[in-house]
């Protein structure tokens, strides 16, 4: 799903891609790297992302954000502990990701991204060996298939991730998570 994914973008003249997207498709023999055009900064990945802010508890809607929210702190969501952002953009979506949900956990205080991975129930014990690798013993994480939707329920707790920190920006954690979840597929797909 993945090389197809980057196929469509190799497609586009001139051929400007994110580091991640490159890597792939250079390692694929997808394309030569004296074929791209442009190696793209991680911060422009997120100009078309949807933000909207709701309440953990009622799951209302609070409200929809700009992209200029994405330069608010990571512990924005420590201050607010009531709410959780969900973020959709089509860069997800090339990963098989619906979108995902950012929050502080309550319970164990790290802060976590949940998603729903498109992938089928076959992958678990793939998924889990890759996510025990990735995340020390302490870590709460969870996955489950829901099969009425046909995909992966993960709760990640990001905080474990190498590199994180809460002084990182709302972007910078974006990136972060999106790197991480990027080599997670790549991985899953290539049954490592």
């Amino acid at each position: 799903m993945l090389t197809a994914e980057i196929k469509k973008l190799l497609e586009q003249k001139p051929i400007k891609l994110f580091n991640e997207e490159k890597e792939y498709a250079i390692t694929n023999s997808l394309i030569s790297p004296e074929e791209i055009n442009e190696v793209m900064p991680s911060q422009l990945r997120w100009t078309d992302l949807y933000i909207e802010r709701g309440n953990k508890e009622t799951e209302e809607f609070l409200g929809e954000e700009t992209t200029s929210f994405l330069q608010e702190k990571i512990s924005y969501l420590r201050s607010n502990q009531q709410e959780f952002l969900y973020l959709a953009s089509k860069w997800f979506e090339n990963i098989e990701i619906e979108g995902i949900i950012l929050e502080k956990n309550d319970v164990f205080h790290t802060y976590d991204i949940i998603f729903g991975l498109k992938k089928q129930k076959k992958y678990g014990d793939q998924l889990r060996k890759i996510l025990s690798e990735k995340f020390p013993l302490e870590a709460k994480y969870s996955i489950l298939f829901n099969g009425n939707d046909g995909l992966w329920d993960i709760n990640l707790p990001i905080s474990y991730l190498n590199g994180f920190s809460e002084d990182m920006t709302i972007e910078e954690v974006l990136s972060h998570s999106y790197q991480f979840l990027f080599k997670m597929v790549v991985d899953l797909e290539n049954n490592r």
